[in-house]
């Protein structure tokens, strides 16, 4: 069950999302995308392809960054309204966003208590690349496409 958040909360994690997206919009390789039942937003998701060289990630270290997400395609939002959830839109957004990612470098991060997120990803065949520290907060989890070429190096776990 979803914890409420305060509002003011709310307001500040709005407006971290709104200055990150207004930054992505000039990144070359955005990509935006809505869905809609009727008339009704529904849901909504953004890409940015990867910087080449990529910045280090926390969860990956300098080199690990470099070999699976530079170039690669980063699902940055995926966001899917209560009522439309399992109907296919999360899906969708989903497949319109992977488009770019041609060659299957792609990549999302979401954090290790987001069970809804990670089911969703898993079940469409990403793949965990980090596992988080016992302890570590936040421990952000990044997921693999299905056939990214790194996956050959990531033991799948028992």
């Amino acid at each position: 069950m979803p914890v409420a958040r305060p509002a003011r909360r709310c307001a500040e994690v709005a407006s971290q999302v709104r200055a990150r997206i207004a930054d992505e919009v000039r990144r070359p390789g955005f990509l935006a995308v809505t869905a809609r039942i009727g008339s009704r937003l529904c849901g909504f998701g953004t890409a940015v392809r990867s910087a080449d060289p990529a910045p280090e990630h926390p969860a990956l270290g300098a080199r690990r960054s470099q070999e699976r997400l530079a170039g690669a395609v980063r699902i940055t939002d995926l966001v899917v309204g209560p009522a439309a959830r399992g109907r296919g839109v999360g899906t969708g957004l989903l497949d319109i966003l992977l488009l770019p990612a041609m060659d299957d470098r792609a990549w999302a991060v979401t954090d290790h208590q987001d069970t809804a997120a990670l089911n969703f990803f898993r079940c469409r065949g990403r793949r965990q690349a980090v596992y988080p520290q016992p302890g570590a907060h936040p421990a952000h989890i990044v997921l693999l496409a299905p056939r990214h070429p790194a996956l050959s190096e990531i033991p799948v776990p028992p």
